[in-house]
């Protein structure tokens, strides 16, 4: 049995191997009894006789180990502590999978939020989505990226570009009209908020309450929530910027992304 993480060296016995290994590895390694320390780590060929690429790239760890890390007859201490190290680099690869999905599909909803705003004539800019100007529209879309990015409500910290404070989010009207520049700023900042957020969050705080009492969800789904409510209001602001000036009916005028800023 083996199991892969995403580290791929050459031939490398596991003396050399441990001191390289990324910390969360070594942690994994370094847990149980020594025989699970001394766990023979190959680089990524399926056969350890030959120079074959793994299916999978990365770190094969040998499972079929007795005592003291040697090839034979496993030991039922060994067997379950090597059968942990795979089931923890599982969950630590899908981790790192799950938060490149976030990080990308947030990043490509803010690109076609900042098309929108770029995109947008003066003479537009007070245009009436429903019963609110465009510019209200991307100011409230981005307040909320913001406060749902913090860890909790009483973690938000509030900007100069919220000059009542709390009324600006909770308010029917902000307290001001809001210039392209400022929106233009204020997205700059959320997308770096995304990012350093998305980064820091591990398996246990997405598992976690949201933070938020009026949404009863994790915070793993708070994130595809946040998503969510952006994409919503900038497919109002795309669909009105289409309707009202014919130069932005090209399809290369406001793009769809796919994945990530570009």
């Amino acid at each position: 049995m083996w199991c892969f993480s995403d580290y791929v060296r050459p031939k490398i016995s596991v003396k050399n191997v441990l001191p390289r290994l990324p910390r969360r590895a070594q942690a994994i390694d370094r847990d149980g009894p020594r025989e699970c320390q001394r766990a023979v780590i190959l680089s990524p060929y399926l056969d350890k006789e030959t120079v074959r690429p793994a299916p999978v790239g990365g770190w094969e760890v040998r499972t079929d180990l007795g005592r003291r890390g040697r090839p034979g007859t496993q030991g039922v201490g060994s067997r379950n502590l090597l059968r942990k190290a795979q089931t923890k680099l599982a969950e630590a690869a899908m981790h790192d999978y799950v938060q490149k999905i976030f990080t990308g599909q947030f990043e490509a909803s803010l690109c076609m939020l900042n098309d929108c705003v770029q995109n947008c004539a003066p003479r537009h800019w007070d245009g009436r989505i429903a019963k609110y100007p465009f510019w209200q529209v991307a100011y409230h879309t981005l307040c909320f990226v913001d406060l749902y990015l913090s860890p909790d409500e009483q973690s938000f910290q509030l900007r100069d570009i919220h000059p009542h404070g709390w009324s600006e989010l909770n308010d029917e009207f902000p307290s001001r009209r809001f210039n392209q520049r400022e929106l233009t700023e204020y997205l700059a900042i959320c997308r770096q908020k995304a990012v350093a957020t998305l980064a820091s969050e591990t398996r246990e705080s997405l598992q976690r309450e949201s933070g938020f009492h009026r949404l009863p969800i994790s915070r793993g789904e708070l994130h595809l929530y946040n998503i969510r409510h952006l994409q919503h209001h900038t497919g109002q602001l795309s669909a009105y910027l289409r309707r009202v000036d014919e130069a932005l009916q090209d399809p290369e005028a406001i793009r769809w992304t796919a994945t990530g800023w570009r």
